[in-house]
């Protein structure tokens, strides 16, 4: 029906919910981060939640930002649409890894609980 109806094929679907549930993972670690920065980083800081929000806003900026930066290169470049999701998914997936890990590393080596 979906192909008939929207001319997307199935595995489209299956790829666009996806990156769907890869952007809010990676949402939910934009806040955890810094959550986690403003406990261990900024924990003797007079306004630490002002400079937590300020870190969410920067972190959600700088990686929409590049996101937008790589469908517009794909754009450019006449890329076909499932290449070009596929490139969205493995960048939110590296974006993901990168900010867990960096939420580990300040859990672990910078937080006395």
């Amino acid at each position: 029906m979906l192909e008939v109806v929207y001319e997307l094929d199935f595995w489209v679907v299956i790829e666009l919910f996806a990156i769907e549930a890869n952007y809010l993972i990676t949402f939910i670690l934009i806040v955890y981060t810094s959550i986690t920065i403003r406990k261990s980083i900024l924990s003797n800081t007079k306004y630490r939640g002002v400079l937590s929000f300020i870190i969410f806003i920067s972190l959600s900026f700088v990686i929409v930002y590049f996101d937008g930066l790589a469908f517009f290169v794909n754009n450019q470049a006449n890329i076909d649409r499932e290449i070009s999701l596929t490139l969205a998914l493995v960048f939110n997936g590296i974006v993901s890894i990168g900010l867990a890990i960096l939420s580990g590393y300040l859990l672990e080596n910078k937080i006395n609980l």
